[in-house]
Protein backbone atom coordinates (compact mmCIF):
# COMPACT_ATOMS: atom_id res chain seq x y z
CA UNK A 1 0.00 0.00 0.00
CA UNK A 2 1.42 3.54 -1.09
CA UNK A 3 -0.20 6.34 1.18
CA UNK A 4 0.00 9.01 -1.14
CA UNK A 5 -1.60 13.08 -1.03
CA UNK A 6 -3.69 13.63 -3.73
CA UNK A 7 -5.05 16.96 -2.44
CA UNK A 8 -4.95 20.04 -0.43
CA UNK A 9 -7.53 22.69 0.28
CA UNK A 10 -6.75 25.36 2.71
CA UNK A 11 -9.24 28.12 4.60
CA UNK A 12 -8.44 31.57 5.59
CA UNK A 13 -10.74 33.99 8.06
CA UNK A 14 -12.08 36.92 6.57
CA UNK A 15 -10.07 39.42 9.42
CA UNK A 16 -6.84 40.93 8.78
CA UNK A 17 -4.19 42.59 10.40
CA UNK A 18 -1.80 44.39 8.74
CA UNK A 19 1.85 45.92 8.65
CA UNK A 20 -0.10 48.92 8.38
CA UNK A 21 -2.07 48.28 10.76
CA UNK A 22 0.88 47.16 13.31
CA UNK A 23 3.09 50.35 12.24
CA UNK A 24 0.55 52.53 13.76
CA UNK A 25 0.37 50.91 17.15
CA UNK A 26 4.35 50.75 17.13
CA UNK A 27 5.72 53.92 15.90
CA UNK A 28 8.97 52.59 16.24
CA UNK A 29 8.74 50.19 13.94
CA UNK A 30 8.40 50.83 10.24
CA UNK A 31 6.09 48.64 7.35
CA UNK A 32 9.15 47.60 6.06
CA UNK A 33 10.91 46.55 8.94
CA UNK A 34 8.61 44.47 10.09
CA UNK A 35 8.55 43.04 6.77
CA UNK A 36 12.18 42.61 6.82
CA UNK A 37 12.50 40.84 10.16
CA UNK A 38 9.32 38.47 9.63
CA UNK A 39 8.64 38.01 5.82
CA UNK A 40 5.14 38.41 6.60
CA UNK A 41 2.88 41.36 5.06
CA UNK A 42 -0.47 40.09 6.61
CA UNK A 43 -1.82 37.77 8.95
CA UNK A 44 -5.82 36.01 8.84
CA UNK A 45 -7.93 36.46 12.04
CA UNK A 46 -10.59 34.51 13.35
CA UNK A 47 -13.89 36.50 14.00
CA UNK A 48 -14.77 36.75 17.55
CA UNK A 49 -17.05 33.23 18.45
CA UNK A 50 -15.22 31.67 15.08
CA UNK A 51 -12.82 29.12 16.30
CA UNK A 52 -10.14 26.15 14.89
CA UNK A 53 -13.12 23.76 14.52
CA UNK A 54 -14.89 26.05 12.33
CA UNK A 55 -11.93 26.93 10.03
CA UNK A 56 -11.38 23.70 10.04
CA UNK A 57 -15.03 22.52 8.99
CA UNK A 58 -14.20 25.04 6.58
CA UNK A 59 -11.23 23.65 4.97
CA UNK A 60 -13.15 20.33 4.75
CA UNK A 61 -15.98 21.72 2.80
CA UNK A 62 -13.68 23.46 -0.14
CA UNK A 63 -11.96 20.07 -0.63
CA UNK A 64 -14.89 18.05 -0.54
CA UNK A 65 -15.99 21.03 -3.33
CA UNK A 66 -13.03 20.73 -5.12
CA UNK A 67 -14.35 16.92 -6.09
CA UNK A 68 -11.42 15.44 -5.05
CA UNK A 69 -13.29 12.96 -2.65
CA UNK A 70 -17.40 13.32 -0.91
CA UNK A 71 -17.59 13.42 2.91
CA UNK A 72 -18.74 9.71 2.34
CA UNK A 73 -15.33 8.92 0.63
CA UNK A 74 -13.56 9.38 4.01
CA UNK A 75 -12.96 6.50 6.93
CA UNK A 76 -10.76 8.57 9.47
CA UNK A 77 -10.34 11.77 10.15
CA UNK A 78 -7.19 13.21 11.94
CA UNK A 79 -7.31 16.57 13.41
CA UNK A 80 -4.73 18.57 14.65
CA UNK A 81 -5.29 21.29 16.60
CA UNK A 82 -3.80 23.38 19.75
CA UNK A 83 -6.47 25.53 20.56
CA UNK A 84 -9.44 23.02 20.56
CA UNK A 85 -13.19 24.09 20.94
CA UNK A 86 -13.56 22.13 24.74
CA UNK A 87 -11.51 20.25 26.84
CA UNK A 88 -14.40 17.39 26.02
CA UNK A 89 -15.79 16.22 23.95
CA UNK A 90 -12.89 15.78 21.08
CA UNK A 91 -13.32 18.27 18.19
CA UNK A 92 -12.55 15.96 15.59
CA UNK A 93 -16.28 14.28 16.36
CA UNK A 94 -17.64 17.77 16.33
CA UNK A 95 -15.98 18.06 12.42
CA UNK A 96 -17.00 14.54 11.56
CA UNK A 97 -20.86 15.47 12.38
CA UNK A 98 -20.55 18.98 11.02
CA UNK A 99 -18.92 17.82 7.73
CA UNK A 100 -21.45 14.59 6.95
CA UNK A 101 -18.15 12.04 7.32
CA UNK A 102 -19.90 8.68 8.15
CA UNK A 103 -19.80 7.54 12.03
CA UNK A 104 -18.04 4.28 10.74
CA UNK A 105 -15.45 6.57 10.37
CA UNK A 106 -12.62 7.08 13.23
CA UNK A 107 -12.05 10.43 14.01
CA UNK A 108 -8.93 11.70 16.81
CA UNK A 109 -7.77 14.91 17.98
CA UNK A 110 -3.65 15.03 18.64
CA UNK A 111 -1.95 17.98 19.74
CA UNK A 112 0.94 19.32 18.24
CA UNK A 113 1.97 22.84 16.66
CA UNK A 114 4.54 23.63 14.02
CA UNK A 115 5.16 19.76 13.53
CA UNK A 116 2.15 18.89 13.62
CA UNK A 117 1.56 18.17 9.81
CA UNK A 118 4.15 15.92 9.48
CA UNK A 119 3.29 13.79 12.40
CA UNK A 120 -0.13 13.68 10.65
CA UNK A 121 1.27 12.29 7.22
CA UNK A 122 2.83 9.23 9.64
CA UNK A 123 -0.07 8.93 11.23
CA UNK A 124 -2.31 8.49 8.08
CA UNK A 125 0.66 6.78 6.47
CA UNK A 126 0.32 4.06 9.75
CA UNK A 127 -3.45 3.85 9.60
CA UNK A 128 -2.98 3.36 5.60
CA UNK A 129 -0.31 0.69 5.86
CA UNK A 130 -2.05 -1.55 8.41
CA UNK A 131 -5.27 -1.60 7.08
CA UNK A 132 -7.56 0.63 8.90
CA UNK A 133 -8.44 3.14 6.15
CA UNK A 134 -7.89 3.90 2.98
CA UNK A 135 -8.61 7.25 2.98
CA UNK A 136 -7.97 9.85 5.59
CA UNK A 137 -9.05 13.22 5.62
CA UNK A 138 -5.86 15.10 7.79
CA UNK A 139 -6.85 18.63 9.17
CA UNK A 140 -4.70 20.87 10.46
CA UNK A 141 -6.48 24.10 12.14
CA UNK A 142 -5.69 26.65 15.22
CA UNK A 143 -7.08 30.16 16.56
CA UNK A 144 -3.67 30.92 17.61
CA UNK A 145 -4.87 34.39 17.75
CA UNK A 146 -6.57 33.92 21.05
CA UNK A 147 -3.54 33.61 23.22
CA UNK A 148 -1.94 35.97 21.57
CA UNK A 149 -1.21 39.37 24.11
CA UNK A 150 -1.57 42.55 21.97
CA UNK A 151 1.00 44.15 23.70
CA UNK A 152 3.53 41.33 23.16
CA UNK A 153 4.79 42.65 19.20
CA UNK A 154 7.37 40.13 19.42
CA UNK A 155 4.27 36.85 18.69
CA UNK A 156 1.68 39.08 17.46
CA UNK A 157 3.71 40.00 14.33
CA UNK A 158 3.96 36.40 13.66
CA UNK A 159 1.04 34.33 14.27
CA UNK A 160 -2.42 34.20 12.60
CA UNK A 161 -5.27 31.98 12.38
CA UNK A 162 -5.81 29.29 9.60
CA UNK A 163 -6.70 25.54 8.58
CA UNK A 164 -6.02 23.05 6.10
CA UNK A 165 -7.39 19.89 5.28
CA UNK A 166 -5.71 17.19 2.82
CA UNK A 167 -6.90 14.03 1.82
CA UNK A 168 -4.37 11.18 1.87
CA UNK A 169 -5.16 8.16 0.02
CA UNK A 170 -3.73 4.35 -0.68
CA UNK A 171 -3.16 5.43 -4.24
CA UNK A 172 -0.54 5.00 -6.64
CA UNK A 173 -1.35 8.42 -7.76
CA UNK A 174 -0.54 12.05 -6.25
CA UNK A 175 3.28 12.27 -3.78
CA UNK A 176 3.94 9.12 -1.80
CA UNK A 177 4.82 9.52 1.39
CA UNK A 178 8.51 8.77 2.47
CA UNK A 179 10.49 8.01 4.99
CA UNK A 180 10.01 9.55 8.69
CA UNK A 181 12.46 10.38 11.36
CA UNK A 182 11.14 12.02 14.83
CA UNK A 183 12.23 13.04 17.63
CA UNK A 184 11.35 14.66 20.90
CA UNK A 185 12.86 16.78 23.58
CA UNK A 186 10.92 18.42 26.39
CA UNK A 187 13.12 20.40 27.73
CA UNK A 188 12.38 22.95 26.12
CA UNK A 189 9.28 23.37 27.35
CA UNK A 190 10.01 27.17 28.84
CA UNK A 191 10.77 28.46 25.45
CA UNK A 192 7.17 28.47 23.75
CA UNK A 193 4.40 27.85 25.86
CA UNK A 194 0.90 28.97 26.60
CA UNK A 195 1.40 28.54 30.41
CA UNK A 196 -2.27 29.05 31.59
CA UNK A 197 -5.68 27.45 30.89
CA UNK A 198 -4.93 23.78 31.79
CA UNK A 199 -4.39 21.38 34.68
CA UNK A 200 -1.35 22.85 36.20
CA UNK A 201 -2.47 26.75 36.10
CA UNK A 202 -5.78 26.53 35.81
CA UNK A 203 -6.37 30.42 36.12
CA UNK A 204 -5.31 33.44 34.55
CA UNK A 205 -5.81 34.39 31.00
CA UNK A 206 -4.14 31.46 28.19
CA UNK A 207 -1.05 33.42 26.64
CA UNK A 208 1.12 32.47 24.39
CA UNK A 209 5.26 33.16 25.03
CA UNK A 210 7.60 32.15 22.77
CA UNK A 211 11.56 32.77 22.82
CA UNK A 212 12.30 32.96 18.89
CA UNK A 213 16.07 33.13 19.00
CA UNK A 214 16.22 29.19 20.79
CA UNK A 215 13.39 28.35 18.28
CA UNK A 216 15.72 29.11 15.27
CA UNK A 217 18.67 27.61 17.07
CA UNK A 218 17.04 24.59 17.75
CA UNK A 219 15.53 23.79 14.21
CA UNK A 220 18.64 24.02 12.64
CA UNK A 221 20.45 21.56 15.46
CA UNK A 222 17.81 18.98 14.36
CA UNK A 223 18.03 18.98 10.69
CA UNK A 224 21.55 18.91 10.93
CA UNK A 225 21.17 15.93 13.46
CA UNK A 226 18.55 14.07 11.46
CA UNK A 227 20.89 14.13 8.24
CA UNK A 228 21.15 10.17 7.83
CA UNK A 229 19.41 8.75 10.95
CA UNK A 230 18.72 5.17 10.62
CA UNK A 231 20.80 4.64 7.37
CA UNK A 232 18.25 6.87 5.51
CA UNK A 233 19.98 10.21 4.47
CA UNK A 234 17.24 12.91 4.82
CA UNK A 235 18.62 15.83 3.10
CA UNK A 236 17.82 16.33 -0.81
CA UNK A 237 20.81 15.70 -2.62
CA UNK A 238 22.93 19.14 -3.59
CA UNK A 239 21.39 20.17 -7.39
CA UNK A 240 18.01 18.49 -6.62
CA UNK A 241 14.84 21.45 -5.76
CA UNK A 242 13.50 21.57 -2.29
CA UNK A 243 10.39 23.22 -1.73
CA UNK A 244 10.31 24.43 1.60
CA UNK A 245 9.08 26.87 3.14
CA UNK A 246 10.29 27.53 7.46
CA UNK A 247 8.66 28.09 10.39
CA UNK A 248 7.49 32.09 10.35
CA UNK A 249 9.89 32.45 13.89
CA UNK A 250 12.51 30.52 12.00
CA UNK A 251 12.03 32.84 8.82
CA UNK A 252 14.00 35.59 10.19
CA UNK A 253 16.46 35.80 13.39
CA UNK A 254 14.94 38.59 15.87
CA UNK A 255 18.48 39.88 15.44
CA UNK A 256 18.54 39.60 11.75
CA UNK A 257 19.34 37.02 9.12
CA UNK A 258 21.41 34.20 9.87
CA UNK A 259 23.53 34.14 6.48
CA UNK A 260 24.94 30.68 7.60
CA UNK A 261 21.34 29.13 7.37
CA UNK A 262 20.56 30.88 4.48
CA UNK A 263 23.81 29.51 2.38
CA UNK A 264 23.02 25.61 3.56
CA UNK A 265 19.65 25.41 2.21
CA UNK A 266 20.92 27.32 -1.17
CA UNK A 267 23.63 24.51 -1.71
CA UNK A 268 19.59 22.74 -2.70
CA UNK A 269 18.26 25.04 -5.28
CA UNK A 270 15.92 25.67 -2.74
CA UNK A 271 12.39 26.64 -3.91
CA UNK A 272 12.14 28.57 -0.97
CA UNK A 273 8.08 29.86 -0.02
CA UNK A 274 7.80 33.60 1.78
CA UNK A 275 6.42 32.61 5.13
CA UNK A 276 2.79 33.44 6.06
CA UNK A 277 1.31 34.17 9.29
CA UNK A 278 1.95 31.35 11.80
CA UNK A 279 -1.35 29.46 12.47
CA UNK A 280 0.99 26.53 13.93
CA UNK A 281 0.44 23.21 11.67
CA UNK A 282 -2.32 24.93 9.88
CA UNK A 283 -0.05 26.84 7.83
CA UNK A 284 2.27 23.79 6.59
CA UNK A 285 -0.17 22.45 3.89
CA UNK A 286 -1.68 25.65 2.78
CA UNK A 287 2.34 26.96 1.82
CA UNK A 288 2.59 23.74 -0.14
CA UNK A 289 -0.32 23.99 -2.39
CA UNK A 290 0.84 25.11 -4.81
CA UNK A 291 3.81 22.87 -5.64
CA UNK A 292 1.36 20.15 -4.98
CA UNK A 293 -1.10 21.52 -7.58
CA UNK A 294 1.80 22.59 -10.14
CA UNK A 295 2.81 18.76 -10.05
CA UNK A 296 6.56 20.56 -9.09
CA UNK A 297 6.81 18.20 -6.16
CA UNK A 298 9.09 15.36 -7.39
CA UNK A 299 10.76 15.09 -4.56
CA UNK A 300 11.03 16.93 -1.01
CA UNK A 301 12.22 17.03 2.53
CA UNK A 302 9.39 18.52 5.06
CA UNK A 303 10.65 19.33 8.37
CA UNK A 304 8.99 21.03 11.74
CA UNK A 305 8.92 21.76 15.56
CA UNK A 306 9.04 24.24 18.30
CA UNK A 307 6.54 23.16 21.16
CA UNK A 308 8.24 21.08 23.36
CA UNK A 309 10.97 20.48 20.81
CA UNK A 310 9.27 17.67 18.97
CA UNK A 311 10.97 17.32 15.47
CA UNK A 312 9.75 15.53 12.79
CA UNK A 313 10.74 15.11 8.95
CA UNK A 314 9.63 13.41 6.30
CA UNK A 315 9.87 13.02 2.47
CA UNK A 316 7.91 13.14 -0.26
CA UNK A 317 8.16 11.78 -3.07
CA UNK A 318 5.74 11.65 -6.46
Amino acid sequence: MAASIIAVAGHLPAGRLTNDQLAAEYPDWSVDKIADKTGIHTRPLAAAGETAVDLAVEAGRKLFASGACSAADIDYLLLCTQSPDYFLPTSACLVQDRLGIPTSAGALDFNLGCSGYVYGLGLAKGLIASGQARRVLLITADAFSRYVDPADRSVRTLFGDAAAATLIADSATGGEIGALVTGTDGKGEKHLLVANGGARNPTGKPTLYMNGPEIFNFTLRTIRRDRGRGGRPLAVPPGQPLHARPPAAEARHPRGPLPAAHRRLRQHRVDHHPPAAGAGAGRRPRARRPAFGGGRIRGGLLVGGRAGRLALSARARG
